[in-house]
Parts: structure tokens; sequence; C-alpha cells
């Protein structure tokens, strides 16, 4: 419902699938205030990838990467909120920060990414603003729904609601603390190895990360043009998501990982550590065993899941499958043994064991894993 927000005055070029040149691609890296800039400077082969099998718990593999052309300095790309993507060259030399110790001008060729906080968005704030304070509200299902909505958001919320922890409104605080307490239990599985595992983290100020460290303030203008080869183009900071500076080419990713019998679909899934981009090709192959105790100890399921487990959702993702999503709250699919599809949006990839819902309890354990083999193909969709 609400997403976090990026921005910066810059002129940029609309990029098609057609447009994007063949030997630069680019995986867009989610970074905050407490986060640090990750490059990925790897590329992988299919030759090392089967190298690599059967190597123990070697997570990555990854060669030298290829000499790409240089870039321009103040090439850079823009994520919107409606998930749409520009990039381009800006016009402007530098943008001004407003901090609480002073002005700040950064010059644009040492931005590394930027982030518009939530008050650079009037209507995301004011949003933000209702849900919290439709916690402590007299109607049970204004109370509900804004429970949810505030859930669906993700842990990235949960600077804006700590303060709330003692409200005055007895309502209003005990719906924030039962908040904070499942945002605890989303993040214990996720692995601190994996880069890119971080949860986004909504702060009210903007935030720009530079080649030598992270500025917190106002970015200025709040509208800034774009040139275009299809004409020019104005964007508003509001509109932004997210943002960075362009500085090399992006390479394949590949990654390993296991998903345990644990983490069922109702009760948590596990997180891959890292972002895909809309337009990435994504190529997953899973293997291993799990115990589907519920039917007996010699009763086993393959990623692929089986119809006589019973099903998570009927005749369709059977009882025992992989299953995964994109972010918090993206439509979950079924994985399988193997799945390979193109991301219609940007998130981080989660996994987790589809279960019929009668056995998804505490009382029902599920020995086993599946161990997965994960591959992005950076696309060409901008």
């Amino acid at each position: 419902m609400l997403n976090r927000l990026w921005a910066l005055p810059f002129v940029l070029v609309v990029l098609c699938g057609s447009a994007l040149r063949a030997d630069v691609i680019e995986v867009p890296i989610q970074l905050g205030p407490a986060a640090v800039p990750v490059q990925v400077d790897t590329v992988v082969t299919e030759e090392a990838v089967e190298e690599k099998e059967g190597e123990g718990d070697e997570e990555t593999v990854d060669t030298t990467p290829p000499k790409a052309e240089p870039l321009d300095p103040q090439f850079v790309k823009l994520q919107l909120r409606d998930g749409s993507i520009i990039a381009g060259r800006l016009t402007v030399p530098e943008i001004e920060v407003a901090t609480e110790f002073g002005k700040l001008i950064v010059p644009i060729d040492k931005i590394r990414s930027f982030t518009p906080g939530i008050d650079s968005n009037p209507e995301i704030a004011g949003q933000l603003n209702t849900l919290i304070e439709d916690l402590g509200g007299e109607d049970f299902k204004q109370r509900e729904a804004a429970h949810k909505a505030l859930l669906k958001l993700g842990p990235g919320v949960r600077k804006q609601l700590e303060p709330h922890r003692k409200d005055e409104n007895a309502e209003r605080a005990r719906h924030i603390q039962e908040i904070l307490t499942a945002f605890d239990e989303m993040t214990e599985d996720v692995d601190e190895f994996e880069e890119g595992a971080s949860q986004e983290i909504w702060i009210r100020d903007d935030t720009v990360v530079t080649t030598e460290f992270t500025i917190v303030g106002k970015i200025s203008p709040q509208t800034f043009n774009v040139e275009s080869k299809y004409g020019p183009l104005t964007v508003q900071l509001a509109d932004v998501q997210m943002g960075e500076r362009r500085q090399g080419p992006a390479a394949e990713i590949n990654r390993r990982f296991s998903v345990a019998g644990q983490n069922l679909v109702q009760r948590s899934f596990k997180s891959a550590g890292v972002r895909i981009n809309r337009g990435d090709r994504i190529s997953i192959r899973a293997e291993g065993q799990v115990v589907m105790t519920p039917w007996g100890s010699n009763s086993i399921s393959t990623p692929d899941g089986g119809a006589n487990y019973g099903w998570y959702v009927n005749n369709k993702i059977p009882g025992g499958a992989l299953v995964a999503r994109v972010g918090t709250s993206g439509e979950i699919f079924k994985v399988g043994s193997k799945h390979t599809f193109v991301a219609k949006k940007a998130g981080t990839l989660n996994f987790a064991i589809a279960m019929q819902p009668s056995y998804s309890g505490s009382g029902y354990n599920f020995p086993g894993e599946y161990k997965i083999r994960l591959k992005i193909e950076p696309g060409a969709e901008e």
C-alpha cells in the first residue's frame, strides 16, 4: 500500500528493453541510512556453476567480470512508485541536502544512491499517520483494517511505530505491541551473511549515500526536469521510490541456500538474501526431501509436493511444494523442483514450503530441507 521513496533532481533518458546496451547490465541495490552500498562485480558462467557443484556450503560462484566501457558520471536510474524505471544523464551538476547541521552541496558524480523519506511524499506521510491514528479508533473493523495494513508494510516501518508503544490510548498501544512482535518473528530467519537481506527502513528524512559517507536531510529541489530522447520529462520527488547512480556493469548472480521444513508458508518465509529487479530472469533449481510426519514418518515430499499431502491452494499448489514470493506481500507461486520466470516487480525473493492449513500448526514437525540453486540474470527492462 505504501512504498518507500527515493529521489533527486536529475535529467534522464527513458530506456526500454530494446534501448539498453547489451554490454551494460545492472541490478538495483536497495540502500538506506543503515545500509552499505553494495556493487555486484562478478560474472558467473555455466561451466563455473557445474565445477562448484557438491563443494559443501559454497554459496556463490563467480569469476572476474569483463571490461566494460566507462559510464557517464552523471548517468542515473530512478525507479518510480508505479513500478516504471527511467534512466539517463542529469543536467544539473549537484543537489542540495538540508541537514540539522546545515546545508550540503553534493556533486552528482559523488552520489551512489538516494532515498526520499516519508515526508517527501505528503500522501504517503498522511496515509501512515492515518493508519496509526485508526489503531486507537472506536470502530473495531477500522482498528483491525489498520492493523493489517501496517503489518503488510513490513518491518521497515518499525521506527514509525515504536514511539507509540506506550501510547495513552490502550487500544493503540496494544496493536502497536502486537505488530512489533510480528515484525520480530518475520525477521528471525533472515541470514545475516546474505548481501541485500537487510530490510528497508522507513524514516522521515531523505537519505543520500555518497562515495564517502551517508547524508540524512531534505533533498531539493522537489521537482526536476528530465531530458529524454523521447522528449522533455518532469519528475516529482514524491513519485520516486528509489534511485542510484550507475557505476559499472552488473553481472549474473548465483546463490545457494536451503529452506528447512520448519519454513512453512503459514509460519515464516526464508529470504534468498538478494533483491531482484523487474525484467530480471530468475532460474530456480531445488532438490532434497522433507518428512511429512502428519502422514507418517515414511512419507517423504520433494520440492514438487504431492496431492496426497493435501492442498495449500486447491488443485494448484500441493502440500510439501516449494513456493516463493517477491517482497513481503507479493503473490505466492509454486516453484517446485524447477522454475524459471521474468520478474514483473522488484523486491527481495522469499521462499517457503506449502502446507495444508490443518497441518501447519506448531504441533507438527517436518524434518528435512530443500537445497536451492538460484540464478539471476539482470534484465533489459528499464
